[in-house]
């Protein structure tokens, strides 16, 4: 895409900064409640820059929790590698180059490698786009995805789930 991001930015960028900066409870993070109110009043607005493989494009605020980010952690370097050999949506930090703290911003509405709920949602909305998402995956991914969640449940506090009660050994 020429131009990338817009020389001028795209329409709206001040809107939301001056809605960031009146939302943020602290420089960088935004209260829960803040978060669900620009949600709910931007849901259906395309102004997340996310990628895949193939293109640059815009994802509706409401659908932020399946565009990946990959910016702060290397740790599942692994899981970040297949998803990406998925072709699933990361987000675009080239538009944010020029604005840190915007980027890191809307960075906290995406999904990230550390949380196995954010991860379900980025693979469920990868299999309702593609249903054969995995089937190009080595046998050794599938291992590495599931190691990846079984190390996400046990180390779940005891009191969220008793995984004992809810899993039988294969």
């Amino acid at each position: 895409m020429k131009n990338y991001p817009p020389i001028g930015g795209w329409y709206g960028w001040d809107f939301l900064q001056k809605t960031t900066q009146e939302l943020t409870s602290s420089k960088l993070q935004v209260r829960t409640s803040s978060k669900e109110y620009l949600i709910n009043t931007l849901g259906n607005w395309c102004i997340f820059p996310a990628h895949d493989q193939e293109q640059n494009f815009l994802v509706p605020m409401a659908l932020t929790k399946t565009v990946l980010s990959t910016h702060q952690n290397n740790f599942h370097s692994d899981m970040s590698r297949i998803l990406r050999e998925m072709n699933c949506p990361l987000v675009d930090y080239k538009v944010f180059d020029k604005n840190e703290e915007l980027g890191q911003f809307f960075i906290q509405f995406s999904s990230v490698l550390d949380n196995i709920s954010d991860i379900l949602v980025v693979l469920e909305r990868l299999l309702r786009v593609n249903t054969h998402c995995f089937d190009d995956l080595r046998g050794r991914d599938h291992e590495s995805i599931l190691r990846y969640f079984n190390s996400g449940v046990l180390s779940l506090p005891k009191e969220s789930i008793d995984i004992n009660s809810k899993l039988t050994v294969l």
